[in-house]
């Protein structure tokens, strides 16, 4: 079992100092004289790996097969010397993590971002090559299998620069590795360079044709390998960078777009208050049927009808939207907005038209900002709002569903809202009589379903009113 004591500190005078105070690391084949630097101190729990490695996924080699090694390779073997459960905790999730001096040299002393090459392999011969290839410059992340690999992707905070990838594996082979790399979006744009001991044009195009960028083959010269890491690595992080800036751009343009839409919606909300404050009898019409269309937005949401169209952004562009359903109503004369009786035929066709001009109005703003969904279903709503479920309505005659569900909406909490206002034509009506009139155009006037909604949430809607101060 290792010991989970702090080692002493002796980096100034080398890796046998530093062995020196590791209780247990004769029995871990560690020995001052032969020395090692691959003695690794992380929380309080020794761990002996060897230097060249930053992360390493436990190699299932025996150490019977490590003769005549260096010291470096000695200490690659003491895993399978090491208690199998303390090995089993060092490998959780595939993941072992080395943060520290080793021989008094700190691995994380060159850059504040170092490139990160995870390299899978089944042979410890084959990985030791490959990271003996690479400089310290790079961190290096390592695998022997492929479950492995996406043990260790899937715990990993920053995801690899790069993958060097053996193609010939047991279980799951480099190929079929690669493809699922390819399919998954947190993996996609890493590069994936295959190592093979084949060098057959069928195996690389098949390589290339899964995804990788390129193929090294077997015995490879170290040189090479470093210069194709080199020339790709360039190209990734030129595209990361590429792909950055394209975000900042598109984040710029948005939050200017949206400061230039916010602006003109101020601009619009104040011709719409000025029309609400043309007749004194009406104030703050623009703010109920707001609130009941989010009532009605929110119920609808509870039912799986809806649950698909209706979601947090709907509802709050719903809410910002409804104050400009009578936005056209601006350019309503004054004879016929605040006549106190009926409107005769031809008033009334005037009447009708404040839906096409508050929809123009918002659709030209739409012209420049098309992706603005505030503003598209402001259009909805302002067109839209005074069609029936009947088709009976105006100014399309449109029927059921053929009505934006905004406008549907809407026409509910516009009529209820009348209903229960003092108007020029009209009295007020009290609350459950108004409830009477919604209820009874269940199906004909108004969305069976917007109904329905209305009545669940009636008896909270009915506050709304004397909290604004008006009473029927």
């Amino acid at each position: 079992m290792l010991h989970r004591n702090l080692v002493e500190d002796h980096t100034a005078t080398g890796g046998d100092d530093v062995v020196r105070e590791v209780q247990g690391a004769h029995d871990l084949g560690f020995h001052p004289d032969k020395g090692t630097d691959a003695l690794l101190v992380e929380d309080g729990l020794q761990r002996f790996l060897p230097a060249f490695f930053d992360q390493f996924v436990g190699i299932d080699e025996s150490p019977a097969q490590k003769t005549g090694q260096n010291p470096a390779d000695g200490a690659f073997a003491t895993a399978w010397h090491a208690d199998q459960d303390e090995v089993a905790a060092w490998v959780h999730a595939g993941i072992i993590q080395q943060d520290h001096k080793i021989w008094g040299k700190d691995m994380n002393e060159s850059n504040h971002r170092r490139d990160k090459i995870l390299i899978v392999d089944s042979s410890p011969d084959a990985i030791r090559s490959l990271a003996g290839a690479l400089p310290s410059r790079f961190t290096k992340l390592i695998a022997t299998s492929g479950a492995k690999a996406f043990d260790l992707l899937a715990a990993a905070e920053d995801l690899p620069s790069l993958i060097l990838l053996e193609t010939l594996m047991p279980q799951m082979d480099g190929y079929e590795i690669c493809s699922l790399l390819k399919a998954d979006d947190r993996y996609r744009e890493i590069p994936v360079i295959f190592i093979s001991s084949k060098n057959e044009i069928r195996e690389k195009i098949e390589g290339l044709q899964r995804g990788a960028v390129d193929f090294i083959t077997k015995p490879f010269d170290p040189g090479e390998v470093m210069s194709r890491v080199d020339v790709h690595l360039k190209i990734f992080n030129l595209q990361q960078e590429l792909t950055r800036r394209q975000h900042d751009l598109e984040d710029l343009v948005e939050a200017k777009a949206k400061e230039v839409t916010e602006m003109q919606l101020a601009t619009i909300f104040a011709l719409v208050r000025l029309t609400d404050r043309r007749d004194d009898k009406i104030g703050g019409h623009l703010e109920r049927t707001q609130r009941i269309c989010a009532s009605l937005a929110r119920k609808l949401s509870e039912s799986p009808r809806f649950q698909n169209q209706i979601d947090e952004a709907f509802m709050d562009n719903l809410f910002k939207a409804a104050p400009l359903h009578d936005i056209g109503k601006v350019g309503i004369p004054d004879h016929i907005y605040l006549k106190p009786g009926r409107l005769t035929p031809e008033e009334f066709a005037t009447m009708q038209q404040h839906t096409l001009v508050g929809a123009q109005t918002l659709a030209k703003v739409l012209e420049k900002f098309p992706d603005n969904q505030l503003i598209h279903t402001g259009v909805e709503i302002a067109r839209y709002h005074h069609e029936r479920w009947d088709g009976q309505g105006y100014p399309e005659g449109l029927a059921g569903e053929a009505i934006p569900l905004s406008a549907r909406i809407m026409a509910v909490a516009d009529v209820f809202d009348a209903l229960r206002m003092l108007r020029p034509y009209k009295k007020p009506m009290p609350h459950k009589d108004s409830v009477v009139v919604i209820r009874e155009g269940r199906g004909s006037h108004f969305d069976p379903d917007v109904v329905d909604a209305f009545l669940a949430v009636e008896s909270d809607l009915e506050k709304l009113y004397p909290a604004a101060g008006w009473h029927a």
